[in-house]
């Protein structure tokens, strides 16, 4: 096994012992659906373990001044099928928030961590 890739066992497995249970929703463009007039989104909700702290102010995202005024949530890259995206969602204790910007951290060549900003929506 690679650095790379025993640090993302490492974060996975710290993030899941320590975390707070969240569901993670992706959107994707969906598929083709002529009766509809368009593509038709798909959801993919995945129940994960998340260190959620939240936030104010602004942050310099990928080059991008952000706004923050909701969560910032620490994920593990393993928790998800497919990296965080805008406009995905996130549910905890109840409430619904909007991934607005999402950065990784890298171990290596692999990301290990995603941290996300998140309004609530």
């Amino acid at each position: 096994m690679s650095f790379d890739q025993r640090m993302q066992q490492t974060a996975l497995r710290l993030i899941n012992k320590r975390g707070k249970s969240i569901v993670y929703t992706a959107i994707t463009a969906g598929v083709q659906d002529e009766a509809a007039g368009g593509a038709v989104p798909t959801t993919v909700s995945t129940p994960i373990k998340a260190v959620v702290k939240n936030s104010g102010g602004k942050d310099l995202i990928n080059g991008t001044l952000v706004e923050r005024s909701g969560k910032s949530v620490l994920i593990a890259a393993l928790s998800l099928p497919t990296p965080p995206a805008p406009n995905d969602s996130l549910t905890l204790d109840g409430e619904t928030f909007l991934v607005s910007a999402a950065s990784a951290t890298y171990a290596g060549e692999l990301p290990a961590t995603y941290t996300l900003q998140a309004t609530k929506g």
